[in-house]
This record gives C-alpha cells, structure tokens and sequence, in this order.
C-alpha cells in the first residue's frame, strides 16, 4: 500500500536525482573530453548549470501535471478499491516510458537551444557549441536509461497491488491490440541500440574534437612562426624587406598577419567572426595573425562511418533479438494460457518448442515446479470431494431411510389420537391427547423437512407453479411454522404490505421454506417478538423478511446454518436448528431469488428472502 502512496514523490525525487547525476557528470567529463581550457571550460560550465535549471523545472512540472491524473487511481489502489478503469492501470504501466521521454526530450531541446549565441557559453565558437550539444543529448539520454529502469520497477511494485481480475482485463485487452508483442520488441531493440548510439555517437564527437583541436594548435605555431620569423625586424639595410611578400603568401594559406609597431603581451583570443587571433610580441612591437578555425571532417570520417556502421549493427541485432523474444513470449503465454487441470493432471506443461532466452526458460521451470505441486494439490482436492459427494449421499439415503420408517408410526399415533380424542374424555384427558398430537405432529412435519432437504441434496426436488395470493401463502406458512416451533412460543406479528400482485410460486413449497424459517426463530425467541414482513422490493420482485429480535447468537455463526457443506461445524444447541435452512435456501433459488441473513434494528438479524414475482 505504501508504495502506491508514495508514487508521486517517489518519481519527482528519481527524477531530480538522475538529473543531477546528469549535470554533475556533463560539466566534470565535457571540458576535458574536449579539450577545452581553463576560461572556456568555466563558460560551459555556468552556461550548463543555468540551462539544466530551467531543464529541470519544466520537466518536474510536465511530470508533476501527469501525474496528479492519476491521483485518484493511486488512491483507489492505496485503499484495495476497484474504483478504477482498466484504461487508468494501462496509463499506470506507461508512466516510466513518458516520464523517461519527456526527460530526454526537453534535455535535448535545451542542448539543442544552446547553439544560440546568446544561450551558449561565451567565447566558445560554433563548432565547439554544436559539439557540447551533441554531447549533452548523449548524456540526457544516458540518463533517460536508469530512469526508465527505476521508474519501472516502483510502478511494478504498485500495479503488484491491482486486483487479479482488473489486471487480467487490461492485458487481455492490451494483447487484442497486440501491444505487448511491440513493446517487448521496441524495448530489446532501444536497450541494444541505445547504448551503442551514445558510445558510437560519443566516440565521434570526441575524436572530431580532438582532431579539430590538434589542427587548431597546429595553425596557433604556424602563426607562432610567422610572427617571429618573416614579419619580425630583420639585421638589414631595410628592416622590413621580405614582410610583405611573406604577408601575401601567408594570406593564400588563410593567414591574415600584420605587423604594428606598439609592444603588446603574447595572446589567443576569438573574434566575433569566430576567427582566432594570435597576438606575438617581436622587436619591432608585435605582429597579429588572424585565421579561421579548420574543419576536420575528413580526419572524422573514419570515425564517423564506424559509428553508422556500429548504430546499424545494433540496430539490426536488436531488432532479430527483440522479435525472437517477443514470439517465444507470445508462445509461452498462449501456452499456459491453454493449460487445463486434466493437462496439469497429466504433467505436460512444458512448451512446445525450446526456450532461446534464459527468462522464458526460467518462467518455463516456475510453472513445472508450480504445477507440480499443483498436481498434487489436485488429486487430494478430488479425494476430498469424492469423500464429501459420498458422505452426503450416505446422509441422504440416511435421512430418507429413517424418515420413511419414522412415518408410517407418526401416522399410527395420529390416527390413535384422532380415535382416543372422539371418545369421551375429562378435561385432564383431553389436553393430554392433545399434546400427544401436537408432538407427533410437530414432529412429522420435521421428518418431511429432512425428506425434502435429502430430495434437494440429491436435486431432485421439483417445484409446481401456480398463480396464488401472497396472504395466502403467508397464512399457510404461519400454520406450518407453529407446528415447526415451540408449543409455547408467542404468535408471529405479520405484516403485509396492501396492493400486492398474485405471485407464480410453488405454493407448498415457498410456505415450507418460510415454515422453516418461522419454526427457527421461534426457536431462538420463543418468548415473542418474531415478525414477518412483505413487501414489493421493486416491480419484479418481493422481499420476505422473518426478523428473530433476541440476539441471542452472532450473525456469523447463524449464516453458517445456510450451508449444507459447512453446518455440521455447527456446535451446540444452534446446530440442531440446521436440518431445514440448506433446503429453505434451495426452494428460494429454485424460484429465481436469494435467501441471506442480515442484520437488523436494536441487534437482531433477519432472514431476508428476494423472489421474483413471475419466474425468471
């Protein structure tokens, strides 16, 4: 959960950090790199700060304005909700990749900005400029690479936290479009091409650079030369005898040199036009030689033709690598998507052609270790189902078999009773025999109760429709009910809302199941306060509502009594009212509804029955 909470700051501050390992490593390696001096390298160096400030702003307010979008979606998966679009979570999973464009793309823009006199360094020439830009785009997009790493593996860590079903809708979705298969093969390719790029790429600039400052520094000793030698004063009738001829020559090879009588210190400054001037001090005052700085394309071009060279190598090897894993990924999920509990069972989960990259083939090992034991797990589930389906069987024939040979005596006292009660009696007499047909008609009515929960475990019982009246239904499952009961339980208080329908329901059937739930809470209050509510939950259906008040036990322990499976856990006085409320809840869904205990006003609970009017 935390790691969700702290997304936003978590990003902001990576990004900050990778930005200053950027800016720090740029101004230590460029100027030497280079070749720069002193006053040149304390240009780049100041010019770079201002310009990676204003970087670095911008991109933590793109970064920032992203993300608060997806506050509400990190909030929602804080909290374990699911209030959330499956488009949310693929906009999640994107994050590292925009965040690491973003920052890559507003780096370069400003690298690229600095070729601009006024954004560059000061008394850097052009070619200098343009090399610190290519070099500073290299640079930001070394940096973009462990920002992508890192930023994928904290979002990871929160899209760890989505529920299973969300996470699965979005893949589906994102494998319709076919996007994981590019986006595994466009991230092998960046990760072999990438590197290559800024190695090659660097390699190029720095020996371009070197390169132009070695003919540089060899023009500076030329013009060192034709300073101190022709231009210089000579021991003869005419002093200056040669100078001019010497300035011509010197002019065809692109020297510009004059000779000036004032004394002047030995200096190399850069003009406005970006040509160099050295300043050199001779007898005669000193002599300034002007040239432009040369080109060194062809001394680059080697290097340059290897680095296209090597940037298409790795293109191409990234491009076959990233196509190869991307097919044996799709193979292996298509794989263990196809694998179902018999093929587990049979122990063929291995795929179907030889894994080319460790990580498949490490996944490959995860699922045979993982089916493995899912195979065992397997086959102790199928014996302890085929216990339970046995067990319950047995319990029916059980039930069935004693209730059968308990009715046909049930029936004999009845009809004893009967004979006995049109004899003449006293009045001591009469209540006994009538206590007698109330017990055996109390308990006959709980024989046909474990009848019909055996034909419901064995789904054979069969419901008959008719149209009939709610009141009636009502009436028949009070009758029933009291004979479920305690003689001496207190009348159930009922309530009918006016203006109901007719409902098509088993008749017989729907009475029994709210006989047995009236029977059961008379049994948890005999001492009065049991209601029975109807009412029209909306136009399709009705809500019957039978509210125990006593509270005498926990909700949870009662909810149990609905489970045929898990009653028998039951101990105790409560586990003796559970025969019928597993058959109740049958003839409730027979009828298309749902029978649920739920709690009610002033700590009681409720049997609350939701049946369609008509059948569904």
């Amino acid at each position: 959960m935390r790691s969700a909470e702290r997304l936003v700051g978590g990003v902001l501050l990576t990004q900050l950090g990778v930005g200053l390992v950027v800016l720090v490593g740029f101004s230590l390696l460029a100027p030497p790199l280079l070749l720069l001096d002193a006053r040149e390298a304390q240009a780049v160096r100041s010019s770079t700060l201002q310009v990676a400030v204003a970087v670095e702003l911008a991109a933590q307010l793109a970064v920032y304005l992203r993300l608060t979008r997806l506050r509400y979606l990190l909030r929602a998966i804080a909290l374990g909700s699911r209030a959330f679009e499956p488009q949310e979570i693929e906009e999640l999973a994107s994050l590292p990749a925009w965040v690491a464009r973003v920052s890559v793309a507003v780096g370069s823009l400003a690298c690229a900005a600095t070729l601009v006199p006024q954004l560059g360094a000061e008394d850097v020439d052009l070619g200098t400029r343009l090399a610190l830009a290519v070099l500073g785009c290299l640079a930001v997009g070394a940096g973009g690479i462990p920002l992508y790493v890192i930023l994928r593996r904290m979002v990871a860590l929160v899209l760890e936290l989505v529920p299973a079903d969300s996470a699965r809708e979005v893949l589906d979705e994102l494998d319709l479009r076919g996007v994981p298969a590019r986006r595994t093969a466009t991230t092998l390719l960046l990760s072999v091409v990438a590197p290559v790029v800024i190695v090659a790429v660097g390699a190029s600039v720095v020996a371009h650079a070197q390169v132009r400052r070695a003919v540089e520094t060899s023009r500076i000793d030329a013009a060192i030369q034709l300073a101190r030698g022709p231009l210089d004063a000579l021991p003869a009738a005419s002093p200056t005898a040669g100078q001019h001829e010497a300035t011509r020559i010197a002019a065809e090879q692109g020297y510009l040199a004059h000779a000036r009588p004032q004394p002047a210190l030995y200096r190399v400054q850069r003009g406005a036009d970006d040509r160099l001037g050295v300043t050199v001090p001779n007898a005669e005052g000193h002599a300034l030689v002007r040239f432009a700085t040369p080109d060194a394309e062809l001394a680059s071009v080697p290097v340059v033709l290897a680095a296209v060279v090597a940037v298409l190598l790795a293109a191409a090897v990234g491009r076959w690598l990233g196509r190869a894993l991307a097919r044996d990924l799709e193979v292996a999920a298509a794989h263990l998507s196809e694998l179902g509990s018999e093929r587990l069972r049979r122990g063929t989960t291995r795929l179907d052609a030889p894994a080319r990259f460790s990580a498949v083939a490490r996944l490959a090992d995860a699922v045979d270790a993982l089916t493995d034991r899912f195979r065992e797990f397997a086959a102790a589930q199928e014996r302890k189902l085929d216990t339970h389906e046995a067990s319950l069987r047995l319990r029916g024939l059980l039930f069935a078999s004693v209730s059968h040979d308990l009715k046909s005596p049930l029936n004999s006292i009845l009809g004893f009773a009967a004979l006995v009660d049109a004899e003449p009696l006293n009045d001591g007499q009469r209540e006994s025999v009538a206590v007698i047909e109330r017990r055996a008609r109390e308990l006959l009515a709980l024989i046909e109760t474990i009848l019909d929960a055996a034909r419901v475990e064995a789904q054979q019982l069969q419901l008959t429709r008719v149209p009939g009246r709610i009141d009636e239904i009502v009436a028949l499952a009070i009758t029933r009910g009291d004979e479920l009961g305690p003689m001496e339980a207190a009348p159930v208080k009922v309530q009918v809302e006016g203006g109901l329908p007719e409902v098509t329901w088993d008749e017989a059937r729907i009475s029994q199941a709210l006989a047995v739930l009236l029977g059961h809470a008379k049994r948890l209050c005999p001492a009065g306060g049991v209601e029975l509510r109807v009412a029209r939950r909306d136009e399709r259906r009705l809500v019957i509502t039978v509210r125990e008040p006593s509270g005498t036990y926990k909700l949870e322990d009662v909810a149990l009594l609905l489970d045929p499976v898990r009653w028998p856990t039951v101990k105790g006085r409560l586990g003796g009212l559970a025969v019928g409320l597993p058959m109740a809840r049958a003839i409730v869904a027979l009828h298309g509804g749902k029978l649920t205990i739920e709690p009610a006003r002033g700590g009681a609970m409720a049997f609350r029955a939701v049946i369609p009017i008509e059948p569904p």
